[in-house]
C-alpha cells in the first residue's frame, strides 16, 4: 500500500475510494502477488487529471522495479508521452516501436485508414476520428 500512497485508507472499503485510488488498489493487489507484468485495460479513463498522473507516475515506479505494464488505450497522445514503446493495432500488429516511430502517417493510416484525417502546418497535427464503425461489433474491443 506504501508504493501506491495508499497506506492512510487501509482501512477503507473498496468502494469507498475514488475511481483513481481503485485504479492504485488493483496495482496494490498485483504487486502483493509480486506481478512481474500487468495488463491494463483504459486504466486512465474516467480519472480526472491529477488522478491520471498519478497514475502515470506509479507505472513510471513499477518500471523502475522491473514490472513490466502493458496499457490498453485509444490516447495516442497521451501513449506517446508516457509510454516507451506503443503497439499500434487494426486487427493486427501495424507496428511495435518508439513512439517517434509509431506516430509515422503512414502507420496511422493503416491502423485507422480513412479515419484519419491530417492537419496541413508546420506542427504536423492529426486530427484521429475515433468514432470507428458503424457497426459496434466491428470494434474489437468490444
Amino acid at each position: 500500500l506504501e508504493t501506491v500512497q495508499l497506506s492512510d485508507l487501509s482501512k477503507r472499503q473498496i468502494n469507498q475510494l475514488s475511481g483513481g485510488q481503485q485504479q492504485r488498489m488493483f496495482i496494490a493487489r498485483a504487486l502483493a502477488q509480486e506481478a512481474e507484468l500487468m495488463l491494463m485495460d483504459e486504466p486512465l479513463t474516467g480519472l480526472d487529471t491529477p488522478a491520471q498522473e498519478s497514475l502515470l507516475d506509479l507505472l513510471d515506479t513499477l518500471k523502475g522495479q522491473n514490472v513490466t505494464v502493458m496499457v490498453a488505450t485509444h490516447d495516442l497522445e497521451q501513449a506517446s508521452r508516457h509510454f516507451d514503446r506503443i503497439m499500434l493495432l487494426n486487427h493486427k500488429i501495424i507496428t511495435f516501436d518508439e513512439p517517434s516511430s509509431v506516430m509515422k502517417t503512414e502507420n496511422l493510416l493503416q491502423a485507422y485508414g480513412a479515419r484519419l484525417r491530417t492537419t496541413n502546418g508546420n506542427d504536423n497535427l492529426l486530427t484521429l476520428d475515433d468514432s470507428c464503425c458503424g457497426d459496434e461489433n466491428e470494434h474489437d474491443h468490444h
